[in-house]
C-alpha cells in the first residue's frame, strides 16, 4: 500500500484550475439565451405536432386561398372561372406522404333538405350556394360517351373506368360509356404535361394558378333549358401528386361534366370540393346530389326556386 500523501495545500492547488472552466465558461446571459432557445423550440414542437400541416399549408398556399372559406388540412379550394361556357378548375395542394389517410370520415346525410341545398350549391350557383342565380343543367341524351386522349397512365386509365362505373350505378335515365376509338363522342379527357395544362388554361385569358391540375370546360344548347352537349377535360399526367389525388381531380371534373357545375366547401371531402390525399371517392351527399340531379325527375333548367318546389324544402 502506498503511502498516503500527507501534503494539505496541493490537492486544493489541482483542483482550482480545473473548477474554473467548469463553472465560468458559460456566461449567465448566454445561459438564459439557450434556455429561452430550448423553451420556443419546445413550443414549436408541440405546435407543429397539433397544428403543423395546416400551418404549413397556409404558408405555402397562402396565395391561393379563398380567405373566405375555411381550409381543411393538406388542401386548398377549388375556384370556379369563365363565362358561357363554364371552366373549372382543380387547385390542390396535398401531404406530400402518398400513404397518408383522410384524418375524419365524412358525415352522414342528414336529411333531404341537405341533400336539395348541396344541390342548388354545385349545381347551379357555386360559392357555397351564394353565387349568382342558374338553371339546372344535365344530358337528356340517354347514352353519354367519354372520350380518352393524351398519355394516362395505367392509374388514371383504370381510375376513370372506375367512375363511369360507379356513375352508371347511381344514375339511372342516362348511360355513361367509354370509347377511345370513336369518332362520335361527347366528352373528351385529355392527360397531358403541366405546362401544356397551364398555357391551354392561359388561353382562356386567366394566368394559370397554382396547383393547377385540371380543369373542365362544358357546351349547352343555349335554348333556356340548358341542356348538356359537350365537354373537355384536361388532367396533368406529370404533376408531382400521387395517383389518387390525380384520380380525385379526374373525378372531380367528370362529376362537373355531368351537370354538378360548380365547387363547394360546404362538405369536407367532398368531390365537389377540394381533392384530399388518401381517398378519390364519392362520399353518400355527392352520391346523394347525382341521384337527385337524374333520379327524381327534376326538370332540366329548372330554376332554383323550382327546384325547391319540385322537393317541397
Amino acid at each position: 500500500m502506498e503511502k498516503e500523501n500527507t501534503t494539505k495545500d496541493k490537492p486544493a492547488q489541482a483542483l482550482k484550475p480545473e473548477a474554473v472552466p467548469v463553472v465560468n465558461t458559460t456566461p449567465p446571459s448566454t445561459k438564459k439565451s439557450k434556455k429561452k432557445w430550448l423553451i420556443l423550440v419546445i413550443i414549436l414542437v408541440v405546435f407543429f405536432m397539433l397544428f403543423g400541416r395546416g400551418v404549413l399549408f397556409l404558408i405555402i398556399g397562402a396565395d391561393v386561398v379563398d380567405p373566405k372559406l375555411p381550409v381543411p388540412e393538406d388542401i386548398v379550394p377549388v375556384t370556379d372561372v369563365g363565362n358561357t361556357n363554364q371552366n373549372t378548375n382543380t387547385a390542390v395542394k396535398t401531404n406530400s406522404n402518398k400513404n397518408s389517410k383522410p384524418v375524419a370520415t365524412p358525415a352522414p346525410v342528414n336529411s333531404r333538405k341537405d341533400a336539395v341545398e348541396y344541390l342548388i350549391a354545385v349545381g347551379m350557383k357555386g360559392n357555397d350556394g351564394k353565387g349568382p342565380d342558374k338553371v339546372l343543367s344535365k344530358w337528356i341524351k340517354p347514352d353519354v360517351v367519354y372520350k380518352m386522349l393524351g398519355s394516362p397512365n395505367a392509374e388514371s386509365d383504370k381510375c376513370v373506368n372506375n367512375i363511369i362505373n360507379e356513375m352508371n350505378t347511381l344514375v339511372d335515365p342516362v348511360t355513361f360509356s367509354r370509347d377511345d376509338a370513336t369518332s362520335d363522342f361527347d366528352i373528351t379527357i385529355r392527360f397531358l404535361p403541366q405546362t401544356e395544362l397551364n398555357e391551354l388554361y392561359s388561353r382562356l385569358g386567366t394566368p394559370a394558378p397554382q396547383y393547377l391540375y385540371g380543369y373542365m370546360k362544358y357546351g349547352t344548347n343555349h335554348q333556356g333549358s340548358e341542356e348538356l352537349t359537350s365537354g373537355s377535360i384536361f388532367v396533368a399526367n406529370d404533376s408531382p401528386i400521387s395517383d389518387i389525388v390525380r384520380c380525385a381531380v379526374t373525378r372531380h371534373e367528370m362529376t362537373h361534366t355531368i351537370g354538378l357545375l360548380f365547387n363547394s366547401s360546404l362538405h369536407d371531402y367532398s368531390i365537389f370540393g377540394v381533392a384530399h390525399e388518401g381517398r378519390s371517392d364519392y362520399i353518400e351527399i355527392d352520391k346523394e346530389v347525382i341521384r337527385l340531379l337524374y333520379n327524381s325527375g327534376v326538370p332540366v333548367g329548372s330554376s332554383e326556386s323550382q327546384v325547391r318546389s319540385f322537393f317541397g324544402i
